[in-house]
């Protein structure tokens, strides 16, 4: 489970022991969260490495440039990215 704290918001990745396998067809397979206080992908970043997810190379420069890239045992990519994203 993924989420900021003090936010409604989390996102949860599930598995099975007897499911089916379920590897990231790309590297490019990505899930962003756009955050806006630095403090926060300051504080997140320091958990991941605290439970062994170091920050990889994603595989489009633009994400390297933009924010900090961690992936899971089955490939699948999380991209922390200090804006508050799209505005409308």
């Amino acid at each position: 489970m993924f989420g900021i704290h003090g936010t409604p918001y989390h996102v949860e990745f599930t598995s099975h022991k007897d499911g089916s396998p379920c590897i990231a067809q790309t590297k490019d397979q990505l899930l962003v969260f756009y955050i806006e206080e630095l403090r926060d992908i300051v504080s997140i970043t320091a958990r991941m490495k605290n439970i062994g997810y170091d920050p990889c190379t994603p595989e489009n420069p633009y994400w390297e440039d933009k924010g900090i890239t961690f992936e899971d045992d089955h490939g699948f990519r999380v991209v922390l990215i200090n804006t508050g994203g799209l505005s409308y």
